[in-house]
């Protein structure tokens, strides 16, 4: 791994952790992710409709389709997610700012059978106004400009040096996934149509989970700051999956305590996982690296939804759970072999690295 280096370059301000500009990605954040949880809200009510009307106990007669149709469907969905990358990149040759704005815009237009998700689309344009480009990325696209020019790479390109690292973020967080996209992804389906469920209950225990993911999030950002980035990770991301067990272990009680010590729990994980994506990848392939996260978490829930699928047409979703959950808590120790970035700048945690054919890059300007 590479040691921590001090950098006498100059730093930007620290913002305000409620400043214009961070309240604006996170509205630009609610706002993509607005008409995408529809999909998985309402699947109890596709399945119904599409599928076979059927007696008895089988999960086909219970949800309407078969565990292994849902989880394909639900993974052919989630397979779009993959030009997060070519986007991600496009952020690091281009500026954060602007392709933020754009891909928030088009990944709410197109879904016009979601008409509530226009409801955030129109406030993107104010949202704009408050969204700097980072300091960071605006000071180094100045130095290329006046510097030598840079070569083009390979899409998705990162240096030799920092792969390992990326593949053992990458494997985690594919992991995560693992569970994490198949648990939320049917959850609708499973308490609705198999634990029994009504929809105005559903509706309580969801608008239940806001506050308890505001208060998992608040104490994820103050145990990644106070204990460290790698255990708050990996203590949260165990959580995570056993309370997705917990989620699928039969009953309303299991379902909802489960659902939100699950919410909790991934609430605590964000700021910790995001610090670390961000600490361990300096800001001229910041975003690149950020798209090969994005790309592996698709894999990850990919695999499970299928997985789970598969499983929970020859075994019920008890055991789907279990099986998708108990490998994903146990592999959480990879986390210490990350280095630890709290208290580091970002100078300092993630270095520019020499170019890879023996060229500086060019030196920072004050």
């Amino acid at each position: 791994m590479r040691p921590a280096q001090p950098s006498s370059a100059p730093r930007p301000a620290r913002r305000d952790w409620l400043g214009p500009g961070i309240v604006a990605a996170a509205g630009l954040s609610v706002a993509s992710g607005f008409a995408q949880f529809a999909a998985t809200a309402t699947l109890g009510d596709v399945a119904a409709a599409f599928g076979e009307t059927a007696t008895g106990d089988s999960l086909v007669a219970q949800a309407g389709l078969a565990g292994s149709t849902l989880g394909i469907g639900l993974a052919v969905v989630r397979l779009a997610s993959l030009a997060s990358l070519p986007l991600a990149e496009l952020a690091d040759r281009r500026g954060r700012r602007g392709v933020l704005l754009g891909v928030a815009a088009a990944g709410l237009g197109f879904r016009t059978v979601y008409a509530l998700a226009v409801i955030p689309l129109l406030g993107v344009p104010l949202l704009a106004r408050a969204l700097p480009e980072p300091e960071r990325y605006t000071r180094l696209r100045t130095q290329l400009t006046h510097g030598p020019r840079p070569r083009l790479s390979a899409l998705g390109h990162v240096p030799r040096a920092l792969r390992p690292t990326l593949l053992l973020l990458a494997t985690l967080t594919a992991a995560l996934a693992f569970v994490s996209g198949p648990v939320n992804s049917l959850l609708f389906l499973y308490a609705e149509r198999i634990v029994g469920l009504s929809s105005s209950v559903t509706a309580v225990v969801v608008v239940a989970a806001g506050p308890v993911g505001l208060a998992g999030l608040l104490a994820g950002r103050w145990a990644a700051d106070r204990w460290g980035r790698r255990l708050t990770a990996g203590v949260s991301q165990a959580v995570v999956a056993l309370a997705g067990v917990a989620t699928y272990r039969g009953g309303g009680a299991f379902t909802i305590a489960g659902y939100l010590l699950s919410i909790c729990a991934s609430g605590a994980f964000g700021p910790a996982a995001a610090a670390l994506a961000a600490e361990l990848f300096p800001t001229s392939m910041r975003a690149t690296a950020a798209g090969w996260l994005t790309v592996s978490g698709v894999l990850g829930a990919v695999s499970g939804l299928v997985a789970f699928g598969v499983l929970a047409d020859a075994a019920g979703f008890a055991l789907a759970a279990l099986a998708v959950g108990v490998p994903v808590a146990l592999i959480t120790p990879l986390y210490a072999r990350l280095p630890e970035t709290r208290g580091l700048e970002l100078e300092q945690s993630a270095p520019e690295p020499e170019a890879e054919d023996g060229r500086e890059p060019p030196p920072e300007r004050g």
